[in-house]
């Protein structure tokens, strides 16, 4: 296993849908970010002037990351400066198909993709972190949490799934 330091954009993409998620509710996202993470971010103090701050939160992750390159090869990298980058949008909700009763069956959210691109840099930001002196992290582990929130959320909302059967 080899550790790499992830580029800036995508540590800033995965640091703006994380302030996304803890700033809008349910319903702009289709989730909500989970409690693990949020407390960690609360303790590093990414919780400022009564939102959660993308750069705050971009400095925790590089922290981390750069800890475990720093750890794995006994170097003294530093992170880049926080860059906006953004591919997170509002989620869309598909109704569903309107039953004779006037209620809707078959509601959810649609799985669009970015989402599958904020999944992969996650993916690729906990495979760099995962060495011995973070992994066991208490930001570590709530982007794990975040990690298989997101993947959930993405099989959930999956048309496929949706149309299936209860029992």
């Amino acid at each position: 296993m080899s550790c790499l330091i992830q580029s800036p954009e995508n540590t800033a993409a995965i640091a703006d849908y994380i302030a996304s998620l803890l700033n809008h509710d349910f319903s702009c996202n289709g989730m909500t970010c989970p409690e693990s993470l949020q407390r960690e971010l609360d303790r590093l103090n990414c919780f400022k002037r009564g939102c959660y701050e993308r750069q705050a939160i971009y400095k925790a992750l590089t922290d981390l990351n750069v800890s475990a390159y720093n750890g794995r090869y006994n170097e003294n990298a530093t992170a880049a400066p926080y860059k906006t980058n953004s591919i997170y949008r509002l989620c869309e909700h598909d109704r569903g198909i309107k039953q004779e009763n006037g209620f809707y069956e078959y509601q959810h959210f649609i799985v669009a993709n970015w989402h599958y691109q904020v999944f992969k840099m996650i993916k690729f930001f906990i495979y760099q972190c995962s060495e011995d002196t973070t992994d066991n992290t208490p930001l570590y582990k709530g982007m794990v949490d975040l990690e298989n929130r997101l993947a959930r959320f993405i099989v959930e909302n999956s048309l496929p799934y949706v149309m299936q059967e209860w029992g």
